[in-house]
């Protein structure tokens, strides 16, 4: 359940809490630090004081989106926890985060069709809910090269799907992780099957705007049931106003809204969500000072997404998603990240 919102100048700086966690603050800092990890999907030693660093000043520090499984790399370089080696490796970081006196959330991430043969640890080729190419290019070792027809998921592959997410999620808590976020934006396999343009399926999971969504509402329930509710969000773009509604009442720890790149007004979408729903609401996308104590003070939002580097006297605005996704980021609106009164293959999305 929500909680009162913030008031007045220093609203960023009340406590809030967000499921199980209780954060000093309500800033949420995303340290660009998501190509710093080795060709397997294991931080590098760097890692642990960077997000320390962070997580000095900031209520939460969500970590580099990591795949649930290796045919979810979406760039050469990117986090995992689909392994053990990911989990002693992910230790450090988070030991690093608690000695600072700080949280930290993990985001499970699959590019889906936003991927290509040649960044996957094991070569693997790309899936998606349908065999529609995404438009654009991915960096390769050999230079861009444009998305491969991805392979359809058959119906019998999606309890497996599930039970990856739920594993990677008891992982992500083995190696000290404090919550999960499951990334349902930004492009990924999981928007992927939210939205018509790229899901075609005429099974269980297409069609209807509940069938594109029931995958998503599968894996929330799979890695709830694993970790607890209180300890899983969920990050949605903007237009799944509907979909949030369905998440709604489950205990979640929060919802995290990425909103439209370049919208003039970062509140207006967190406020119609808010009013949707039970759960606390994270505002992505990156916000500047006075917008930013505007959400929270007046209660569009319950927590912000701001710079990692931020300070009390300038907020910058920055992506809220780091460096894994960056390799197709103009690609994003054209794949399944515009907002639902958008052209479907129309602009440049930016986290």
């Amino acid at each position: 359940m929500r909680e009162h919102h913030g008031s007045g100048p220093d609203a960023l700086h009340t406590p809030i809490t967000l499921g199980s966690l209780s954060l000093r603050n309500r800033i949420i800092t995303a340290p660009d630090a998501g190509s710093d990890v080795d060709r397997g999907g294991s931080p590098l030693p760097r890692v642990g004081p960077i997000y320390a660093q962070a997580a000095a000043a900031a209520g939460l520090v969500l970590a580099a989106p990591a795949w649930i499984a290796p045919d979810g790399a979406g760039a050469l370089r990117s986090s995992g926890i689909a392994r053990e080696s990911h989990v002693a490796a992910c230790s450090t970081v988070t030991t690093a985060v608690h000695a600072a006196g700080g949280l930290v959330a993990l985001p499970l991430w699959h590019a889906g069709r936003l991927s290509h043969p040649r960044v996957q640890p094991h070569g693997g080729w790309p899936i998606a809910p349908s065999a529609i190419a995404a438009r654009g290019e991915i960096v390769t070792p050999e230079g861009p090269r444009p998305y491969p027809v991805p392979r359809s998921l058959d119906a019998s592959e999606l309890p497996t799907l599930v039970a990856s997410y739920a594993t990677a999620a008891e992982w992500a808590r083995r190696a000290g992780f404090d919550a999960v976020e499951i990334v349902a934006a930004q492009g990924g396999l999981l928007e992927q099957f939210l939205r018509p343009e790229s899901n075609q399926r005429i099974d269980a999971h297409g069609g209807s705007a509940t069938n594109r969504a029931r995958l998503l509402v599968e894996i929330v329930e799979a890695v709830s049931e694993r970790i607890g509710a209180d300890r899983v969000a969920v990050r949605l773009g903007a237009g799944e106003a509907e979909v949030a509604t369905w998440l709604s009442g489950r205990g979640l720890g929060w919802l995290h809204l990425v909103p439209p790149a370049g919208s003039d007004d970062l509140a207006e979408y967190a406020a119609d969500l808010r009013s949707r729903v039970d759960t606390p609401v994270m505002l992505g996308g990156g916000v500047a000072r006075e917008p930013a104590r505007y959400a929270i003070a007046s209660g569009a939002a319950d927590a912000v997404v701001v710079a990692s580097d931020h300070d009390d006297a300038a907020l910058t605005v920055v992506p809220n998603i780091a460096s894994p996704l960056l390799g197709h980021r103009d690609t994003w609106a054209a794949n399944g990240a515009a907002p639902r009164d958008a052209e479907p293959d129309g602009g440049t999305a930016h986290a």
